[in-house]
């Protein structure tokens, strides 16, 4: 995907699906669908899909990302944006490695429906990888956008 004279963009979503955790849940999952399916619709690109689970709070090697996307071709992650549906928060994780180093952080992320910049950028991303975790009776969804150049 290349313009000239153009820097182009390629977005490639990384998206979560519901988590089914109570029987009575707080969210219309049907709305929470419906977002989803809005959202993603826009992508160029359907790249996973991951579920919100519960924060492991003793065992931090429990703590593993659920969506990755590995040998990617030294693309430069120019943003990374995210969002989730459900109200309340959660804790997104993002991990993002080149063939020299790796970072992995952690984010607050308002359960808004509102996509929010998380401020990541990295040249010669080969894999990326993303995990939300919520409270114990939260039901919520998410999802991640990384937008690159080329």
């Amino acid at each position: 995907m290349t313009v000239t004279g153009r820097r182009t963009t390629a977005a490639l979503l990384l998206a979560g699906t519901l988590a089914a955790c109570s029987p009575d849940p707080p969210v219309d999952l049907d709305a929470a669908e419906r977002w989803f399916q809005d959202v993603t619709r826009t992508a160029p690109v359907f790249g996973g899909g991951g579920r919100t689970s519960v924060m492991p709070e003793d065992d931090t090697a429990l703590r593993g990302n659920q969506v990755m996307q590995e040998n990617l071709p030294d693309i430069a992650l120019t943003e990374v944006r995210a969002a989730c549906y459900g109200g309340g928060v959660v804790t997104l994780v993002v991990e993002v490695r080149t063939s020299d180093t790796a970072q992995t952080r952690g984010d607050e992320l308002p359960c808004d429906e509102e996509l929010h910049d998380l401020g990541i950028t990295a040249d010669g991303v080969t894999t990326v990888g993303f995990s939300a975790y919520a409270p114990e009776d939260a039901q919520t969804s998410y999802l991640v956008v990384l937008e690159q150049s080329s």
